[in-house]
């Protein structure tokens, strides 16, 4: 194997390992901040709660049965969840109760 395979190799394992993934299970259970960019609803807290008013269904977020965005990722470690509106807008949100602890 030539040393250009390898490194082609090892580089397209290293952008695998360091690219985020959306942790659906994650999102579910917390209370989320708007921090920045795209608004998912009117206020600034999206809380997947028993009112339904949000729901995550797969990678998709609906508000009051419209969906809104997709979960593109998140990271534990920052608490944050970053989302893509089907207009293309990104937004950050902050799991404010992980956040505070």
């Amino acid at each position: 194997m030539s040393i250009r395979k390898i490194i082609s190799v090892c580089a397209l394992v290293s952008l695998f390992f360091s690219c985020h993934h959306a942790d659906l299970n994650y999102v579910q259970s917390n209370l989320w901040q708007w921090d920045s960019g795209y608004k998912i609803g009117d206020g600034d807290f999206v809380d997947f709660d028993a009112s339904a008013y949000y729901k995550l269904s797969h990678d998709t977020i609906f508000r009051e049965s419209i969906p809104k965005c997709i979960v593109v990722w998140t990271d534990a470690k920052n608490y944050e969840m970053k989302v893509k509106s089907f207009t293309g807008q990104t937004g950050l949100y902050i799991n404010t109760e992980a956040f505070t602890k």
